[in-house]
């Protein structure tokens, strides 16, 4: 399975793009905090078990990863959310459909989505790369709703 994100812009704030699985589209709007952001380039992405807390998540890995190893080295995860606020600090990626800039509805819809189908390819052995361009990626501004307050 080849999972690519393409960011499409930038700025202070947060990076959007879309997520596509084989050529398609599954997530139209895709979110990360711009300091934290996942550098380009090819990665593997994995489930990762965290037994205390008693969850699984998507984990992006380097591209050597192997699969046998227990405490894979976590770049970042792909999670649900509302908006780049749920990611700030934090190497994460929220999916979504865009809302309004900066934040997303069907958050959980799209990310069980990808997470089952992800799944069934973990359980078949398959290897899941994740792409990640800046090809195209433009500079925006931030939407002044997620500057009031600030000074």
């Amino acid at each position: 399975m080849e999972i690519t994100r393409k960011r499409i812009e930038t700025n202070r704030a947060y990076t959007a793009g879309i997520l596509s699985v084989n050529g398609k589209t599954v997530a139209p709007y895709t979110l990360e905090y711009t300091q934290c952001m996942i550098p380009a380039g090819t990665y593997q992405v994995t489930i990762v078990s965290y037994p205390k807390m008693e969850h699984r998540r998507l984990a992006i890995v380097p591209e050597d990863y192997d699969p046998e190893d227990l405490h894979p080295r976590v770049i970042a995860t792909i999670r649900s959310g509302n908006s780049y606020r749920n990611v700030m600090y934090t190497p994460h990626m929220v999916l979504g459909e865009r809302l309004i800039s900066g934040a997303v509805i069907n958050s959980l819809k799209l990310y069980i989505r990808l997470f089952e189908r992800i799944e069934k390819c973990v359980i078949r052995g398959e290897r899941i790369t994740l792409k990640v361009t800046d090809d195209g990626m433009r500079e925006s501004r931030v939407a002044r709703h997620w500057t009031i307050g600030e000074e």
